[in-house]
């Protein structure tokens, strides 16, 4: 694990995007991590409508997503806003 790369406990939920937004923190700037609906209900095993069920199967695979964005920021794999989007796990 990449001591330089921090991740903040607050989750965000975008209801337009479906996707739950965390952050981190790597050599001093801040990151916006993207995890789609998607890759929620696929780990989920079930569709994910609403805030609470995102937050609840991001809190279960939380090591596993924090260290797929974590190899995704020391690959610079940024979309086109910047962001680090995990689109499946490593």
């Amino acid at each position: 694990m990449n001591q330089s790369i921090l991740f903040g406990d607050e989750l965000r939920w975008d209801e337009q995007q479906r996707c739950v937004i965390f952050m981190a923190q790597s050599m001093g700037a801040l990151l916006e991590c993207i995890v789609p609906a998607e890759l929620l209900e696929e780990l989920a095993g079930k569709p994910v409508v609403e805030q609470t069920e995102g937050f609840s199967v991001f809190n279960q695979f939380r090591f596993d997503l924090e260290e797929t964005a974590e190899q995704l920021i020391e690959d610079e794999d940024y979309d086109s806003q910047g962001r680090v989007v995990v689109n499946t796990l490593n």
